[in-house]
């Protein structure tokens, strides 16, 4: 009875919201409503399913009485703030349910006496059918109720990782960081529960993309940290020699091998390994490019051990500055890389004074 009556009332708020709307289908459960109805042009977005629910809640609250009256087909016609369905023959004699001034309707179901006995009502779902037409899933009575308490449970949970998101990224704890991730697809999968609050759900999903985005960028930031620590350092180890060779490390940080290369006064050759990502860079300057060695020849040397491709960045000369395009690698042969370092290691020795 509870959902059956809210089905009306919810239909009555969309004919208040809506320049055009019909009911399309219904269903009535023990345990939910489900209403399908045409939209055209309106914005069904999440203030629209704000001010439906509380359209709905608004119409609760009052404690309008719901009224039955038996009358001939014939006389429908005369009835104020009626509300058909579209095509639906009714029989020569109809129950009216009359939703103090709010809406009547034609129907021979089950209904509450007054609209305070629905208690409680939230939207749980909400879907495009097909072009022009949307379904809504609502729970009402206790149903609801726990429903909204499960939301504010899981809404407070999220916005109080505000706090330890509210850093700058070099401050970040690493547990943050490192948990961050599993936290979200946990809330993720507890805001997409059948029983869930649609309007909840779509805040919240916006407020957990911020925080996957946030964590995103600082776990990058942090992986560039380390990466570049790891370049400093072999320059260090490496500053009597007269090139660089190096490979560095990363889970992810999409480091930049373009930047640090222009700071580099000798030859060169930096491979980076990002999880399953491989690419590299080989710069040469000027005064030591030769048809023996150059960039393009010496990346060659490490290309060729990876089945790797070897090009320019736009606009540049390949024999100063050269790319080992980034490739995905499903198994990344370590060994094998580093014996293609030591290949090239040995190019540079044979040329680089």
């Amino acid at each position: 009875m509870r959902n059956h009556t809210a089905t009306h009332v919810l239909n009555a708020v969309l004919h208040s919201l809506l320049p055009l709307t019909a009911q399309k289908s219904s269903l009535v459960k023990p345990e939910y409503l489900r209403f399908d109805f045409s939209c055209y042009n309106a914005d069904t977005n999440l203030e629209f399913l704000r001010q439906l629910e509380d359209g709905v809640m608004e119409i609760i609250r009052q404690g309008r009485q719901i009224h039955r009256t038996v009358t001939v087909n014939s006389a429908m016609a005369c009835v104020e703030n009626l509300v058909t369905l579209p095509g639906e023959v009714y029989p020569d004699h109809v129950s009216l349910i009359d939703i103090d001034g709010v809406q009547v309707e034609p129907c021979c179901g089950t209904h509450l006496h007054n609209t305070q006995d629905i208690e409680n009502f939230v939207i749980v779902g909400f879907k495009s059918l097909s072009s022009g037409v949307k379904s809504v899933r609502c729970l009402t009575g206790d149903s609801a109720i726990l429903a909204r308490e499960n939301g504010v449970r899981v809404c407070e949970e999220i916005l109080s990782y505000q706090e330890k998101l509210a850093k700058d990224s070099d401050e970040l704890d690493q547990n943050v960081l490192k948990n961050g991730g599993r936290k979200i697809t946990v809330w993720k999968m507890a805001i997409s529960e059948p029983n869930f609050p649609a309007i909840l759900n779509l805040e919240l999903s916006t407020v957990l993309e911020t925080y996957r985005q946030r964590i995103l960028i600082s776990t990058r930031a942090k992986f560039k940290e380390e990466a570049k620590f790891q370049l400093e350092m072999a320059v260090e180890e490496q500053k009597d020699s007269p090139f660089l060779i190096t490979l560095i490390q990363t889970k992810q940080g999409k480091f930049n091998l373009q930047n640090f290369s222009k700071s580099v006064q000798k030859p060169a050759l930096i491979i980076c390994v990002e999880g399953n990502i491989l690419k590299g860079k080989a710069v040469i300057p000027d005064r030591l490019v030769s048809d023996e060695f150059n960039a393009k020849l010496w990346m060659e040397s490490v290309a060729a051990c990876v089945s790797g491709k070897c090009q320019p960045p736009k606009g540049h000369d390949s024999a100063k500055n050269c790319n080992l395009t980034s490739m995905k690698l499903k198994n990344l042969d370590m060994d094998q890389l580093k014996a293609a370092l030591d290949k090239a290691s040995a190019m540079a020795v044979k040329y680089v004074r």
